[in-house]
């Protein structure tokens, strides 16, 4: 009789210790997914934070400066990053790529998969289809011929940022109307 309620009571504790591991088992399950989906939300924040971030120093890393040429009535805004510059001179669009540049060399530039763009010592006049170019692009590639090398110098540069210091820039651009009208009185 004795061995038949120790049966009886380890038959009733194993089936709640079962019934505890099983709900433990399906918490278990339940933690296991609750973290997974915590990691992908993580993850998506991470990511937005992330390209908010490579945006904010996209932007950061092109250099703007804007002034009046009062003598001449002319106002300009430039922006550049390593050997690239972006010039606006009244309502003209330029863009220069590189530096001391070998006599008459040709300099090529590419956006992305656009097609090459080539021009004489880095001068690309009217570039406004460049730029448009840069807005909607991830990358530039340059090679030009610099003064006494032997090798071309070949960059590539992140646009990422470009449209929104492009922005920045027209914005102050507008503002040298002001600024000029202030000057004149």
């Amino acid at each position: 009789m004795l061995n038949n309620t120790y049966i009886f009571f380890g038959a009733i504790l194993g089936l709640t210790i079962a019934n505890v591991a099983g709900a433990a088992t399906i918490n278990m399950k339940n933690d296991r997914l609750s973290y997974l989906i915590q990691r992908v939300d993580y993850q998506r924040t991470n990511d937005s934070v992330e390209k908010s971030e490579n945006q904010l120093l996209g932007r950061a890393s092109w250099n703007i400066q804007c002034w009046v040429k009062s003598s001449e009535g002319t106002k300009i805004c430039t922006m550049r990053k390593n050997h690239i510059t972006v010039m606006r001179m009244n309502d003209n669009y330029s863009l220069s790529v590189g530096i001391k540049h070998e006599k008459n060399s040709i300099t090529l530039l590419k956006v992305d998969n656009n097609s090459i763009w080539q021009a004489r010592e880095g001068l690309y006049r009217d570039a406004q289809t460049i730029i448009d170019q840069f807005k909607r692009g991830f990358e530039v590639k340059t090679e030009f011929n610099a003064f006494n090398t032997t090798k071309p110098v070949v960059n590539e540069v992140s646009l990422i940022g470009f449209s929104d210091a492009f922005n920045d820039m027209q914005q102050q651009y507008s503002k040298l109307d002001h600024l000029d009208a202030q000057r004149r009185f």
